[in-house]
């Protein structure tokens, strides 16, 4: 799989990228370390109810970061099932998805009204043209209804 993505890059170009990315994650490493050792000193220098209380700050902190990532997923789940209940695309879920299940359907209900009018506009669009055309032969000179009036 790898292959297939830096098929065409030369070795050159893809040792420099390997090199790139692992400045990249060495910088990453190093600001993460130097956050720990921060906080542990921190801590060290706290007394045992600054320091419970501390972690329990972080705890309290990671849990409504992972909070927050489950209500967004959620959201874009609803959003997607919405869509596919009324036969839009379903790849517009992240776009609508909101803060609640109330706003998430709001912006679904109003993408369909856009989107359904706009797909109206592409179709009258694409069937305008000229009328057909007919013969030139008037209802009078019609030879097939001069036969039913003998």
């Amino acid at each position: 799989m790898l292959k297939e993505k830096f098929k065409g890059c030369s070795d050159e170009e893809l040792q420099k990228l390997l090199e790139e990315e692992k400045k990249k994650w060495n910088s990453e490493m190093e600001k993460r370390i130097a956050a720990e050792r921060e906080d542990a000193a921190s801590m060290a220098r706290m007394s045992e109810s600054e320091r419970a209380d501390a972690q329990f700050k972080k705890q309290r902190q990671a849990f409504d970061d992972e909070k927050s990532r489950y209500m967004s997923e959620r959201m874009e789940f609803e959003a997607s099932r919405a869509l596919a209940k009324e036969n839009l695309p379903v790849s517009f879920a992240a776009i609508l998805k909101g803060k609640d299940a109330e706003e998430t359907a709001k912006n679904v209900a109003a993408f369909k009204e856009e989107f359904l009018a706009e797909v109206e506009k592409a179709v009258s669009a694409k069937l305008k043209g000229a009328s057909p055309k007919t013969g030139n032969a008037s209802k009078d000179n019609d030879p097939f209804l001069a036969g039913f009036s003998r």
